[in-house]
């Protein structure tokens, strides 16, 4: 479904309560400040358009500042994770106990579920992707670690993530539900690149070793989980430590390492099995390619995860592309 609003017709005095209001609603909630006269040279548009579980927003707006308090509600309450892309101008990002400067193609991940501030001093257009945390917990790397962050876009892996993600925006509402779906899960995976890289970089010049280690060790699993041999053994062997010491680093984590090799792999084959492109593939053949050398274990931990069988999970994904 697509909507819009702008403050084109709405009374200078009362612009910039309506744009809070409306993006209230649309977005999530936010107080909006502008400096200029009380708001009332303020203009901002906004164009969304839903497609699947996937939201984006064209928003085009004058100065003004963007505050989302942290919400109160129930902790069950639907949250989102939000990338927003510059476009044009600067924004000042605060989240999470970091503080960033975007410009041009800059990136950012934004939390629903923790309360930040935006900052834009100067006329500003920026796209933005909302993600149900439900659907992307399982597949983005330590989500709540690279929120507040910038991914700069002007070279390299940024670059490549900040030209995806505009090409996706602009071309999502032409795109079919299968083919949107597989997009995302795409760009899931260069986040997770440009996000692990840019990790891999700041810890190096920070003193959390650990949080280093926690960022080598999760992109060792997912470079390897197709491999059967992949174990606690195995990857405490790869980075020079011992299992009791691998065990204690995921202790803060809320998740064993064990039980991490099992739900990525239990996800990239949900994605797989889910995928109209890997209909031709046997759901056997598809647990063996991530590393599972069991069909019945297989089966057993799939419906006891996502509380259907693989066969089940297929034909309902099926159904729901072809319109049944």
């Amino acid at each position: 479904m697509k909507q819009s609003y702008s403050t084109r017709r709405i009374p200078p005095d009362e612009r910039v309560t309506f744009w809070s209001k409306q993006s209230s609603n649309l977005l999530f909630p936010m107080e909006v400040e502008t400096d200029e006269y009380g708001g009332q040279k303020f203009f901002g548009a906004v164009v969304s358009q839903q497609v699947g579980a996937v939201t984006i927003y064209e928003i085009k707006a004058q100065a003004h500042n963007v505050h989302h308090p942290k919400p109160t509600g129930p902790s069950d309450e639907q949250t989102f994770i939000v990338v927003m892309v510059q476009v044009q101008g600067e924004g000042h990002i605060a989240q999470g106990g970091h503080n960033v400067v975007l410009n041009p193609g800059d990136i950012t991940l934004l939390d629903s579920a923790r309360g930040f501030y935006l900052r834009f001093p100067e006329p500003v257009k920026v796209f933005l992707l909302q993600l149900p945390w439900d659907a992307i917990r399982q597949d983005l790397i330590s989500p709540r670690r690279i929120t507040g962050l910038a991914i700069p876009g002007g070279e390299g892996i940024g670059c490549v993530v900040s030209s995806f993600l505009r090409t996706f925006i602009q071309q999502a509402p032409s795109l079919s539900l299968p083919e949107v779906g597989s997009l995302t899960r795409s760009l899931i995976e260069i986040l997770n690149t440009a996000a692990l890289s840019y990790l891999d970089n700041s810890a190096r010049e920070s003193t959390d070793c650990r949080a280093f280690q926690l960022h080598q060790i999760r992109l060792y699993v997912e470079e390897h989980l197709r491999e059967t041999g992949l174990s606690v053994e195995k990857i405490a062997e790869a980075h020079r430590i011992t299992e009791r010491y691998l065990h204690k680093l995921f202790e803060a984590e809320g998740i064993s390492v064990g039980r991490l090799i099992w739900e990525r792999r239990l996800e990239r084959c949900k994605r797989d099995i889910e995928n109209p492109y890997f209909s031709g593939k046997s759901i056997t053949e598809i647990a063996y390619s991530w590393g599972f050398s069991s069909s019945s274990h297989f089966s057993r931990v799939f419906k006891e995860r996502f509380q259907k069988s693989p066969r089940e999970m297929r034909a309902a994904a099926t159904d729901k592309s072809s319109g049944a």
